[in-house]
Formats: C-alpha cells, structure tokens, sequence
C-alpha cells in the first residue's frame, strides 16, 4: 500500500501504520470494550501475517525487529497459499485487496483496516465487507454476536469485473479443497 498508493500519506494509512496499531490493539487492556466475561489479559493473540507477493521482505524484516511482539501477541510470517492460510485463521484482517474477497468467498469474517483513511480507494471491493476506520471500531465488531462480512453471492459479484482466472482459481481451489464443497453449498 505504502509503496503504489501512500508514498506521500495521502490515504492517511499504509500496511506498516495499520500493522503497527493492530498490534498496540491487541497489547492493552480494553476494559471498556471487552466483554463483561472475558479479561483482556487473558488474551493470546497470533497474528498470521502473510505479505503481497509484490511487498519487499526486507521492509518487514526491519518492521518486525522493531516490533517483535510480545507474550500476548504473536507474530507468525506464512508463505503458504491463501487457501491454506485461511483455513488456520478466525478471522482476515487487510487494507484492500483481492485476498480479501478471496477470504470472504471461503466464508471468513473480513475485515479491511483502514485506520485515520483520508480517502477511499476500490469500494467495488470494500463493500463486500466490513471497514473499519480505527482500532476501537475494528473492537466493537470483535465484541459483536454476528459475523462480519458477506456471504459467498456478495464476494463473487465484487470479483466479476476485477480477475476472471482468479475468480475461477479460488472457486476451483475451494471445491476441491473443502469437505462439502463451496460454502454455504453455493
């Protein structure tokens, strides 16, 4: 994001800032936020953090040395394939990007974090699922009984006009690799 969309901070956030305020997210108490049952503290929080294919390693490298995490969150870099990322994941957090409908279409929750946006970028993608402008938004949907995102429908029509051979990839992937087929048996 940094690199093609923010070089100058226009859009107000980039993959490192977003990254950067997940993790302080994770790492304090939110009591006023958390559940009246569940103690912040004991929360174990990893964090998969799987690179565009286009991102310099190396920027995460020194992003990562700097920011370690710590005993309530973990950091794990993964070069697996999408599909086997999400199937070890709660949830999908992102900027904005095709994964993401990728995410939604194998029935996650998805989350693009777009924390101090200035601007929106490729809302034919975004409104398929949910935006989150700051961390204490991105919360309160944790804390929601709902789910975020679409259904499979939704996250298909956001894919139509954007790649046809990757939609047919992901939806070839998806019935092969899931026990029931598509989700939700579309």
């Amino acid at each position: 994001m940094r690199q093609a969309y923010n070089r100058d901070g226009e859009l107000g956030y980039d993959q490192f800032s977003v990254f950067e305020q997940l993790l302080t997210l994770f790492e304090r108490e939110t009591p006023s936020l958390a559940s009246p049952l569940a103690s912040p503290l004991a929360c174990q929080v990893v964090l998969e953090l799987k690179l565009h294919p286009s991102e310099d390693p190396q920027s995460w490298d020194e992003f990562l040395a700097r920011h370690p995490g710590s005993s309530r969150v973990k950091i794990v870099r993964t070069q697996d394939e999408l599909a086997l990322a999400f199937k070890r994941v709660d949830v999908v957090l992102g900027l904005i990007s095709m994964a993401l409908v990728e995410a939604a279409l194998a029935g996650k929750p998805v989350y693009s974090c777009q924390f101090g946006r200035k601007q929106r970028l490729a809302e034919e993608i975004t409104r398929y699922m949910t935006v989150c402008e700051s961390t204490d938004e991105l919360w309160r949907c944790f804390q929601a009984p709902t789910a975020a995102g679409a259904g499979p429908r939704s996250g298909l029509a956001a894919v139509l006009n954007q790649s046809h051979e990757r939609l047919e990839a992901v939806c070839i992937s998806m019935a092969t690799q899931a026990p029931g087929g598509l989700p939700y048996g579309h």
